[in-house]
């Protein structure tokens, strides 16, 4: 019989070495993004043109297109749509709300989890 939620215990003290290294790793990834190279790298260009391509003509238009360089579906250009009165489509700007968005999910992720191991 696996052992119950009661049954495992964390020292303080790992705990708190566990959250400082979060905090570090969260610090970290926002200190990239945000003094990171101020050009698209890699695929960014790929991504960001399809959303400049959405805005321009539609985003089912743009998904269709044979100009469409991405691979990425219509999640990407939507929320990038979205923020784009926050990030302008800039490089830094982006990333920024890229990492954001991420630390999002792991934040509602851990809550659900958290609650259904908690049962």
């Amino acid at each position: 019989m696996p052992p119950s939620s009661s049954e495992f215990h964390v020292p303080l003290k790992l705990a708190y070495a566990y959250r400082i290294w979060a905090l570090v790793s969260v610090c970290t990834m926002f200190a990239i993004a945000a003094f990171g190279p101020n050009a698209l790298k890699h695929d960014e260009n790929a991504h960001i043109g399809l959303t400049k391509m959405a805005i321009d003509q539609g985003l089912l238009s743009a998904l269709q297109s044979p100009k469409n360089p991405s691979a990425a579906g219509a999640l990407y250009p939507m929320l990038h749509m979205i923020a784009e009165p926050l990030t302008a489509l800039q490089p830094r700007s982006i990333r920024v709300f890229q990492v954001t968005i991420f630390l999002g999910i792991v934040y509602l992720l851990h809550k659900v989890l958290s609650r259904r191991l908690a049962y």
